[in-house]
C-alpha cells in the first residue's frame, strides 16, 4: 500500500483528462438503437464463474488461456455501444458497468498469464515455486484501446516511506 501511494503520488496524471472523458461521454450519445440488448445479469454471473474458475488461487496457462478467450467472446457480445433508451436507464448503466468488469477482468488474466510463477495467495499449478525474476510488480495501462503490461522495481521500504 504505502509503495503504491508513494507510487500514485509521483505520478504525472491528472484526476481529469478532457480528452479521456470525451471519449467516454460520446459513447452515452451512441447508444444502440437495436433490439438486441445484451443479457447483463446473465454476462455479470458468467462473468464471475469463470474468474472463479479459471482464475482464481489456483491457476494453470491452460485455464488463464480459456478465462482470455471467453472474456474477448464475452466482450463481443456486450457490443460496442451501451443499450439502453437513456442516458439513466439501468440497462445503459448496467452496461457500462460490465464492460468496466470485464476489462478489469481482462488485466487480471493477462497479468496471471504474464507471471509465470507462484507468489502469495495465487498459485501458478503449472510453475509451483517462486521466481526471483518475478520479485517485481506488474503496472498495466489503457492506450487507444490496448492494454499493455510492463514491470517495474518493488520499491524498497525507504522509497516507500516518502
Amino acid at each position: 500500500g504505502p509503495a503504491a501511494a508513494a507510487r500514485a503520488k509521483a505520478s504525472a496524471a491528472s484526476g481529469w483528462n478532457d480528452a479521456a472523458a470525451a471519449k467516454a461521454l460520446e459513447l452515452i450519445g451512441k447508444r444502440s438503437q437495436t433490439a438486441a440488448v445484451p443479457n447483463t445479469a446473465a454476462l455479470l454471473t458468467e462473468l464471475q464463474a469463470l474468474m472463479a474458475d479459471k482464475v482464481g488461487p489456483f491457476r494453470a496457462d491452460d485455464k488463464l488461456q480459456q478465462a482470455l478467450m471467453k472474456l474477448q467472446q464475452m466482450q463481443q457480445e456486450l457490443g460496442p455501444l451501451p443499450a439502453g433508451a437513456t442516458q439513466y436507464d439501468m440497462v445503459c448503466l448496467d452496461w457500462f458497468d460490465l464492460r468496466n468488469m470485464l476489462l478489469v477482468a481482462q488485466c487480471v488474466v493477462r497479468a496471471a498469464i504474464a507471471r509465470k510463477e507462484s507468489r502469495g495467495a495465487h498459485q501458478r499449478e503449472d510453475f509451483p515455486t517462486l521466481s526471483d525474476d518475478w520479485a517485481q510488480n506488474q503496472v498495466i495501462g489503457l492506450a487507444e484501446g490496448r492494454l499493455a503490461l510492463a514491470r517495474v522495481p518493488v520499491a524498497a521500504p525507504a522509497e516507500a516511506a516518502q
